[in-house]
């Protein structure tokens, strides 16, 4: 569930700020109102913000797809024989699945293939139901995506392929030679991309087909 502070000169303004930025309407979200606050003299001195706390509310949608999703991974463990106990946290339209294994190696695979391929599985069924209207109310234009970790792999796998990509692009810098990178999936190409987006004196751009799909570092004049 996602939940915001937001402040402003009135209850009210800060819960329009809230529902902007949640996108939502007053029927999705619940609201705490934190501090009233207070207009000070004249209307300027002393004047304190109004704080409101805005919570998106779990859809019955949200619900019956984090559910299904369970138990489709669930079941594609058992198919694995591996053990593992799953936990779901719900955060807009991202439905995030962790599962507790002692066998997450073997889940992960070479370089996170093997959980990729998992994933990949997992959406596809889930995108299907949702197109053949399984989930009253919800369409593919919810977006809905399952991501699936264990023991935080996916953050580990980011900050070692971002710490690489700063790595790669210091040696292009120096050297003023590109860099090719290995074959990654369109989803670490986005986060080397990402974590070279502020670096001057470099450019990255993706070359290559499928599987062969990579990233190449060139030096630019700055």
């Amino acid at each position: 569930m996602k939940e915001i502070e937001v402040e402003g000169k009135t209850v009210e303004e800060a819960i329009s700020k809230a529902l902007s930025e949640l996108k939502a309407d007053m029927d999705q979200v619940d609201i705490k109102i934190i501090n009233e606050g207070k207009a000070g003299l004249f209307g300027l001195m002393g004047a304190t913000p109004a704080l409101v706390k805005v919570s998106l509310r779990e859809t019955a949608g949200n619900n019956e797809i984090s559910d299904q999703a369970k138990t489709i991974i669930n079941t594609i463990l058992a198919k694995m024989q591996i053990d593992g106990e799953t936990k779901i946290a719900v955060e807009d339209n991202n439905i995030k699945v962790d599962v507790e294994s002692l066998d997450s190696a073997l889940l992960i695979g070479k370089k996170g293939q093997t959980l990729e391929a998992f994933q990949y599985i997992v959406n596809l069924i889930i995108n299907k139901e949702i197109k053949a209207g399984t989930y009253k109310g919800i369409t593919l234009e919810n977006k809905y995506k399952i991501i699936i970790d264990t023991e935080g792999y996916l953050i580990r796998r980011e900050e070692a392929l971002a710490k690489m990509a700063k790595n790669m692009a210091e040696k292009v810098k120096q050297s003023g030679i590109k860099i090719a990178l290995e074959p990654m999936s369109a989803h670490d190409r986005r986060v080397i991309h990402l974590a070279l987006q502020e670096t001057t004196g470099i450019k990255t751009e993706s070359e290559g087909e499928g599987s062969f799909r990579r990233i190449v570092v060139y030096p630019v004049e700055t």
